[in-house]
C-alpha cells in the first residue's frame, strides 16, 4: 500500500471532519474581527467588535492568551460573557486588538505567530527559520482538538463525547502523522533536487 496514499486519506478525513463540524455547528469555521474599545479587566456585560460575522452564537472568543466566553451576539458586540473561561486569566485589552473564535485561534497557533506580520518585521528568511519551531507548538494543539460541538448526548443516551474520544482524536493524531509523511516527501523531493 502507498504510505502517500494514506496519508492524503487521512488528511482528507480530516478536512472533511472540520467541514461536517462547521455544518453541525450551522455558522462558518473561520471568524476573525478586532475591537472597536478597549475592554477592562472587569467587563462582563459587552465586548465591541467590528463584526460578528462567522462567529457562533453561543461560543467562546480568543483575545491574546485570554479565552472569553460568551452567551449571546448581535452584529458588532459579544454579551454575557464570562472572563477567564477555560482556566486562562482576565487581562485588559486595547481597541484595535484581534479577536478570535476556536478555530481560527487554533490555526493561528498552529502557525505560531501571523505570517504578514513576521514577514513585514523579520523578513521571510526569518520565517523559514520559525517554521520548525511554529510546527513543534503545532501538533499538540492539533491532536487535542476542541470539537466543543459534541457536548450532549445522541439520542438522549449515547454521550457524545465518547465520539470525541473513539473517533475523533484518533483521527487528529492520524492527520497529524499523515502530515509528518507528506512533509517528509516533500522535503526528500527538495533535497533530491539540490543533491542531483
Amino acid at each position: 500500500m502507498n504510505i502517500f496514499a494514506v496519508a492524503a486519506g487521512f488528511t482528507m478525513a480530516f478536512v472533511m471532519m472540520q467541514i461536517i463540524s462547521f455544518n453541525v455547528e450551522g455558522q462558518g469555521g473561520l471568524a476573525a474581527t478586532s475591537t472597536t474599545s478597549s475592554i477592562s479587566i472587569t467587563e462582563v456585560s459587552v465586548i465591541n467588535v467590528t463584526t460578528t460575522g462567522g462567529f457562533l452564537s453561543v461560543d467562546y472568543i480568543v483575545i491574546g492568551s485570554e479565552i472569553i466566553c460568551y452567551t449571546g451576539r448581535t452584529g458588532t458586540t459579544f454579551t454575557g460573557l464570562t472572563r477567564g473561561c477555560r482556566d486562562t486569566d482576565a487581562q485588559t485589552h486595547a481597541a484595535g486588538v484581534r479577536v478570535y473564535n476556536e478555530t481560527t485561534s487554533v490555526m493561528n497557533q498552529v502557525i505560531g505567530f501571523n505570517i504578514a506580520e513576521t514577514m513585514s518585521t523579520s523578513g521571510p528568511i526569518r520565517v523559514v527559520i520559525m517554521v520548525p519551531r511554529a510546527l513543534m507548538h503545532a501538533v499538540p494543539k492539533l491532536i487535542q482538538w476542541d470539537y466543543s460541538y459534541l457536548e450532549g448526548d445522541l439520542l438522549g443516551t449515547f454521550p457524545l463525547a465518547y465520539f470525541k474520544y473513539i473517533v475523533l482524536y484518533p483521527l487528529s493524531g492520524a492527520f497529524i502523522m499523515g502530515f509528518a509523511v507528506i512533509m517528509i516527501n516533500v522535503f526528500m523531493g527538495i533535497a533530491r533536487i539540490f543533491t542531483g
